[in-house]
């Protein structure tokens, strides 16, 4: 199991994360993500990762 991070430096808030998992994630009020303590499978969180196209995801054991 996993929990998700995000680099508030790199997000472009495109929300493509929050398609995957969104128990995983919000958004600050200038559209950048941010994580929650939601704990999700390693396979989702590996697509949450692979699918942010600005790579601020990352992906740690919960």
């Amino acid at each position: 199991m996993k929990r998700v991070i995000f680099d508030e430096n790199l997000c472009q808030g495109t929300k493509e994360c929050a398609s995957i998992a969104a128990q995983a994630v919000t958004f600050a009020s200038d559209g950048i993500a941010e994580g929650t303590d939601a704990v999700i499978d390693d396979d989702t969180a590996e697509r949450m990762v692979s699918s942010c196209p600005s790579m601020a995801i990352t992906a740690i054991d919960a």
